[in-house]
Formats: structure tokens, sequence, C-alpha cells
């Protein structure tokens, strides 16, 4: 056999993050990389195959090269530098997105404690745009105007604050709003179209949860300000605002209100009375209901699907 040092240097073991020179040991490791589906079907009739006799080691390297930049283009890390960590993640960018979302989540009930919290929720919504980026899966250019309305309400959110403007704070929240629909949408397709269940697909499905709240609870502010006092909500201070601000400090009270009703908890410590809120408030429970249903559903559909097609061999 061809040894390391006359094999080229783009097809050295060393160079595609393999520890073994042994080209059939490299074969045999080859079943434990992570790779998208499809990537091995594309390579089949390459596939060096070591039943036949001996290969010359640079082919299969070769084929092990072509795998690995396959998988380096959809973002996964299979080089041998890659911390587990950083692997588990870069092979689940929906993790990003999910811990953002819990953050962003767990802030929101605190808005009403003036506008430097407020400012911070807004931070907080920024780093929800931002862990979109690892999206790789998402069209790029929905991905680009999903981003861009996301800044920009993110960023209107945070100047708001201190350059108080109705028009501001009702232009941030139809930015924000916007930005979670489109952006669960594309997840909702790509968990769709996903042929397996996989850590990807039910982080994916996580974080269409999560963005069906802050569509609502976003929904429930916007209907707070066209038409005040939609909502049974403790006293609150709007300052020398109108309704805009109103609803924008009622905001946390609203999100809460959102994710009970997503969740159909329902304490009734907080309640739609207008008939548009009360409309908005039943479609969220449904849509929540019929999600979770749906969604657990197909994962189980699938993981059985999986399981047969693993024991057949098929």
């Amino acid at each position: 056999m061809a040894s390391e040092a006359t094999m080229p240097a783009w097809s050295s073991p060393r160079r595609i993050g393999l520890r073994s020179p042994d080209p059939e040991k490299c074969l045999h490791d080859l079943r434990f990389v992570p790779h998208h589906e499809g990537d091995v079907g594309q390579a089949a009739g390459r596939v060096p195959d070591l039943r036949k006799g001996r290969v010359a080691p640079s082919s299969v390297y070769s084929y092990l090269a072509m795998i690995r930049a396959q998988s380096g283009k959809r973002g996964l890390m299979g080089s041998r530098e890659t911390s587990p960590t950083l692997g588990a993640i870069a092979r689940a960018p929906f993790l990003a997105l999910l811990l953002s979302l819990l953050t962003l989540l767990f802030l929101s009930p605190f808005s009403g404690m003036g506008s430097l919290v407020r400012a911070g929720i807004g931070i907080a919504a920024t780093a929800v745009v931002f862990s979109t980026l690892r999206l790789v899966a998402i069209r790029r250019q929905w991905l680009v105007i999903a981003i861009l309305s996301g800044l920009s309400g993110s960023l209107l959110k945070v100047v708001s604050e201190f350059w108080q403007m109705e028009q501001l704070y009702v232009a941030s929240e139809s930015l924000l709003l916007f930005f979670f629909l489109l952006l669960s949408a594309m997840i909702l397709n790509h968990v769709v179209r996903s042929p397996r269940v996989s850590m990807d697909s039910v982080l994916g499905a996580a974080c269409v949860y999560l963005l069906m709240g802050f569509i609502w609870a976003k929904l429930f502010i916007l209907a707070e300000w066209l038409q005040p006092g939609s909502f049974n909500l403790p006293p609150l201070d709007s300052g020398d605002g109108g309704s805009a601000y109103l609803a924008i400090a009622a905001s946390g009270h609203l999100t809460y209100l959102s994710f009970i009703t997503l969740t159909t908890v329902g304490y009734g410590d907080l309640s739609p009375i207008k008939p548009g809120a009360q409309m908005l408030a039943m479609v969220e429970g449904l849509a929540g209901q019929l999600y979770v249903a749906i969604m657990l559903a197909r994962m189980v559909a699938l993981q059985v699907a999986q399981n047969i097609t693993g024991r057949t061999g098929s």
C-alpha cells in the first residue's frame, strides 16, 4: 500500500481529521460520522469496496474527504480538533435559538419594572435574531428578510425606551411580530420536510412552539393598543403616553397570558374581555393543542418507521 507521505495533501488522513492512516479502519469509523440524509447516497458507487481486494489508501481518503466536505457545507463540524460540546451545537443549530427564546421568555414578566428592563428585553430579542444565523438549512433569502425585520424591531424597541414615541413602540412590536411569524414558518417547513426524527427536528419543533407564544403575545399587545381595555389587566401606569405606552407596560402580563393560553392552563387571573381579544385567545388555545397533537403523532410515526427500517435492514 502507498504510504501517507505519498498521498496528495488534500486527501491525507490528518488533513480531513482522521486519526488512523489505515483505510479499512477509516471506512469503519465513517459509520459513526454524522451526515445529513442523502450524503452517503449521493456518493453511492464511489465507495471503495475493500472486500474485492486491496485498494490504494488515496481512494479511501478521497472518498472520506468528499463526505467531510459535503457535511461541512451544511455546517457540520467533523474535525478531530472540535470539542464534543461544540460538535453537539454544530449538529443542533436550533439549540442556540431555543436558548435565546427561553431567555426572552424568562425576562418578559419583568417588563413592567421600568424602561431599562424593557431595553434589556429588547437586547435579548436581538440575541434571538443573531441566533438564527446558524440556521443554515433555511433558505438564505427568507432568512435575510427575517433577520433584517427582527433586528430592526429589536433596535427600535431599545431606542423607543429612551426616545419615547408612540409610533416607535407600534413599529417595533409590528416588526417583531413579522419576524416571529416568518421565522416560525421557515422552521416549521424545515421540520415537516425532515424525513426522520433527529435532535435537530425536535429542537426545531420546540422553537416553533415557543415562537407561537410570542406571536400571540405581540397580537395581544397590538389588540390592547388598538382597543384599550381588551383584556382584564391589573392597574398600570402609562406615564404621559397614550394607549401604546399602556400596551407596552402590559406586555409582560400579555406575554404571560399568551403562554398560559397556549398551554391551556388558564388560571383566570387575566382574561380577554373584548370580542377581538377573545377570538385571538380562542384561536391560540386551539392552535396550541393541535400543534402538540399533530407534531407528536408525526414524530412517533417517523420513529416507529425508523425502528422498523433498522430491524429489516432495508
